[in-house]
């Protein structure tokens, strides 16, 4: 072939390489992104094109604030993200932001935005019991009940005796007790108990009447309680294991709250940031929901 045809070949070729590679899809206040450049972060990351380019164009701009503003590095730091990275983390670092958190904020944060993890107070123990009723839900009639506390009379002698064994830290063998007092059993609990709810107004806990339910969120984890004669029957109490509901007063959310609430803000401003930028950019074409160009 003439070396004037491998010229030509070459001079329509080349257009459609440059094109392919190096198109451009945005014009960001007059700075060119590259459709290649879209891809490849598209690609890397595992997102749209669509969010790949919002990213970009983001980038963009706030790399152009940092170079106006003279951030330390803005005129060594090539790579656009890189850069936008740098600044953010930098004016709008948590110790930039959070300083100033107050006890005021905190507890609204908590009201509107914060979800604890425990919600609620949790009990677990044992109980060794004898019910002549199941449930406060069950129509167990008083001369039943009655009848039944008369005929095992007897038992709180003899829970006083196991739970003084209890407490030293075994709990004897039941076979003897319950061939004596047919009925008795071992058993294990666990209720929950809204803190900022008055005990009254809350769900019912049908296994359990209210004094003696009061009786055992009063043990300390660990404790055995003394025989304790209910509507329901004759028990003694272990409590095992207590936690306390995370509340806008306990330690575990003035940590955990106050990081939480930190990053909200950090975040959100620096949000509330790239959208200002992207009001007053030209952006082209528009990104998608924005006919200005921006979002």
């Amino acid at each position: 072939m003439p070396l004037t045809t491998h010229f030509l070949v070459l001079s329509l070729l080349l257009p459609v390489f440059v094109d392919v590679g190096l198109s451009v899809d945005t014009v960001v206040n007059g700075h060119p992104l590259h459709r290649s450049r879209i891809e490849a972060v598209a690609l890397g990351e595992g997102i749209s094109s669509a969010q790949a380019r919002t990213r970009l164009v983001e980038a963009m701009l706030v790399a152009e604030e940092a170079r106006r503003s003279g951030f330390p590095g803005a005129l060594t730091i090539a790579d656009p993200e890189r850069l936008a990275d740098a600044y953010l983390a930098e004016v709008f670092s948590e110790e930039t932001l959070c300083g100033n958190i107050s006890a005021r904020q905190l507890r609204q944060f908590y009201e509107i935005s914060y979800k604890p993890e425990w919600p609620v107070d949790v009990y677990q123990g044992d109980v060794i019991e004898l019910r002549c009723c199941p449930s406060l839900a069950d129509a167990c009639s008083a001369e039943d009940v009655a009848a039944c506390k008369e005929r095992n009379q007897g038992l709180p002698v003899a829970l006083e005796r196991l739970a003084s064994e209890w407490r030293g830290g075994r709990l004897p063998p039941l076979d003897e007790l319950t061939r004596q007092y047919p009925g008795l059993r071992a058993t294990d609990f666990a209720f929950v108990i809204w803190p900022d709810i008055p005990l009254d107004r809350q769900r019912q806990k049908s296994l359990f009447d209210p004094a003696l339910l009061g009786m055992i969120m009063a043990l300390e984890v660990g404790e055995v309680s003394g025989p304790v004669e209910s509507p329901l029957g004759f028990h003694v109490v272990r409590l095992n294991r207590f936690r306390a509901a995370i509340t806008a007063d306990s330690p575990e959310f003035l940590a955990a709250g106050t990081h939480a609430l930190c990053r909200q803000r950090v975040v959100q401003t620096r949000r509330d940031f790239v959208a200002r930028l992207l009001g007053q950019a030209v952006v082209n074409p528009p990104l998608k929901g924005d006919s200005k160009g921006n979002r």
